[in-house]
């Protein structure tokens, strides 16, 4: 098995709430499969630069839930190596909706 690759998606499906704002999401990638992990953080498209929230009075705040949110999800790949399997997605997906 290989790691488990992250990076942060804005607007995967291409619609805007009625608030003019999107998702961001958390992608994670093994061996030619994604799997999706909502962050509830909403932003303007106008807001959202590379792979941070900018140009809000929060952004700071936001770019800090994300952040913690990526690193709730490598602890799960650490632990499931701690514990001598190779993490998969479904172990990740399983832990990251157990513990919410």
């Amino acid at each position: 098995m290989t790691k488990i690759k992250y990076r942060y998606v804005f607007n995967r499906k291409r619609k805007l709430n009625a608030m003019g704002e999107a998702l961001v999401q958390i992608e994670a990638y093994q061996e030619g499969r994604k799997v999706y992990f909502g962050t509830h953080v909403y932003v303007k498209p106008s807001e959202w630069t590379g792979c941070e929230v900018t140009g809000r009075h929060d952004a700071a705040a936001l770019n800090g839930m994300l952040g913690e949110q990526l690193v709730r999800l490598q602890e799960i790949e650490v632990a499931v190596w701690r514990q001598g399997v190779c993490p998969t997605l479904q172990h990740l997906k399983k832990d990251f909706y157990d513990k919410e």
